[in-house]
């Protein structure tokens, strides 16, 4: 259940952040514009339509909505070993939770990132209260497209193992393992995770790994090939955010396009004749791009990707974490020059898991969550100095030196120095029998440090935030987490401190 909710601009987006200036005044950074391009939705449509027969899944009736042109709702993520940690459920909750408060409810989409070549990032499974840390896909299984790497049997088998060791309930252990056993690759994995967690909420998923897909993009990718692409205003919108005192996450480059290949995601150059991938195996003039641009092998960088979302959907909404929030405000200019419309950014929901007694500790403590583990830490060590201070005698030693100082300068005035050195000494001596008082006040306290060491590691496992960390197993049943979650009527983006028993 929710203990208590938060607004996210006071817990994770501080006005000092990118994200948090942008949540406080959007118009500082995004001047509203509308588009005349048309998002090519029925053909978008028809090609999911197509990949969930591919899985052998039923599409939610949404699809239709999709393609007639509804307001859309966007979320992507990377293809986290089984959901990763509990923020990549809060992202897609954020939209499913809002999207229901709306008059007119938008279409929910999430895109999967198939495309992305960080292996080390997804192939790590997350932990479930401490258990299951250390499990992870082979290390060398994958070098390119993560989505494109075959399933075999030992890698159902770790999925198995995780599940087990982790102790997750019933219901995670099947959906998780029932996602890899019929699947090919991670990313049909991924796609019938998403599908059995969100899919009677709406959800729909999009791979946008798909030549179809690709074809419709094809002006981007041409742009790029032909050296006309989003270099140049990515370029001038950093230098702008950097100006105005901002540290850009996105490091601008000339091209803004991969090439896939079998086992290989080659980043690609320019280079005096044209085009060429970094490893050289091939050169094209400038001139030939049209030739090729509508072929299934181009693959956007972390710049890129956004825009070929939009292209495909013309989202008026998409729901991201701090850093990518950040990262997107660097594309403005980059949209522009596409013609494409900038939809609104929305900072994903984010939470925390802790027991009831933690919960009531907490409280009592008025703890906020912006404080993180650092300010459970500096409560327990101001409770010791207080808790300590009733066997200490309150002196004075400034004005006790004051006092000395004055009783013998009448009589030399050298003897200033010596007094208040002796006060000093004296002072020094009693710090270190206050310490000794501390540490056997903490130790009559043991069983409360205890605990409080214990709430520090719940609250951030290894000093991450716990949501960045722990699969949202931990929090208890599927179902109910996305009903209690849902059942919060903020429309705005919430940090909650859900309370699980244990």
């Amino acid at each position: 259940m929710i203990g208590h909710t938060y607004f996210q601009r006071d817990c994770g987006a501080s006005a000092g952040t990118l994200a948090g200036a942008y949540l406080r005044n959007p118009d500082l950074f995004v001047t509203p514009a509308v588009s005349t391009r048309r998002a090519p939705r029925e053909q978008v449509a028809e090609a999911m339509r197509l990949r969930y027969a591919q899985c052998g899944l039923t599409p939610p009736d949404a699809l239709n909505r999709l393609a007639n042109g509804a307001p859309v709702w966007t979320a992507g993520h990377q293809l986290v070993a089984a959901g990763g940690p509990a923020f990549f459920h809060l992202k897609i909750l954020s939209m499913v939770r809002r999207a229901g408060l709306q008059p007119e409810r938008p279409v929910v989409v999430f895109w999967l990132a198939s495309e992305d070549h960080d292996w080390d990032e997804v192939r790590h499974f997350p932990r479930v209260r401490g258990k299951g840390e250390g499990l992870a896909w082979s290390e060398s299984a994958c070098t390119g497209a993560v989505g494109r790497w075959e399933l075999g049997a030992r890698d159902r088998e770790v999925v198995k193992e995780w599940a087990n060791v982790s102790a997750v309930s019933e219901d995670w252990r099947h959906s998780v393992i029932a996602g890899m056993e019929t699947a090919k690759t991670l990313s049909e994995a991924m796609f019938r995770w998403v599908h059995h967690w969100f899919g009677e909420d709406g959800v729909l998923v999009l791979d946008a790994d798909d030549p179809a897909l690709k074809a419709c993009a094809s002006p981007l990718w041409e742009a790029e090939l032909n050296g006309t692409g989003i270099g140049k205003p990515l370029a001038h919108q950093t230098a702008h955010l950097e100006q105005a005192g901002w540290k850009p996450a996105l490091f601008p480059r000339e091209v803004a396009l991969f090439e896939l290949r079998a086992g290989e995601r080659v980043r690609l150059e320019r280079t005096e004749e044209g085009i060429a991938p970094v490893d050289g195996q091939w050169s094209m003039p400038f001139e030939e791009a049209g030739q090729v641009a509508s072929e299934p092998r181009w693959s956007p960088n972390a710049a890129l990707r956004p825009l070929y979302q939009e292209w495909l959907l013309g989202s008026e909404a998409v729901f991201l974490g701090p850093s990518e929030l950040a990262y997107w405000l660097q594309l403005t200019e980059a949209f522009a020059h596409h013609g494409l419309a900038f939809p609104r950014l929305e900072l994903r929901d984010g939470g925390v898991a802790v027991s009831a007694e933690q919960w009531g500790w907490l409280q009592a403590q008025n703890w906020h969550p912006k404080e993180g583990s650092e300010g459970v830490e500096e409560r327990w060590r101001t409770a010791c100095i207080q808790g300590a201070q009733s066997a200490l005698p309150a002196w004075d030693f400034a004005s006790w030196a004051e006092e000395f100082v004055a009783h013998v300068k009448p009589l030399d005035p050298t003897l200033e120095g010596a007094a208040r050195a002796a006060v000093k000494k004296m002072e020094k001596a009693f710090e270190g029998a206050a310490g000794k008082v501390r540490r056997a006040w903490r130790a009559q306290h043991s069983e409360e440090e205890t605990f409080v060491h214990a709430l520090v590691e719940r609250i951030a496992p290894d000093a991450t935030p716990q949501e960045r960390v722990e699969h949202i197993a931990a929090w208890g049943e599927w179902r109910a987490i996305r009903d209690g979650w849902c059942a919060q009527a903020e429309d705005a983006p919430v940090f909650s401190v859900w309370v699980v028993g244990g």
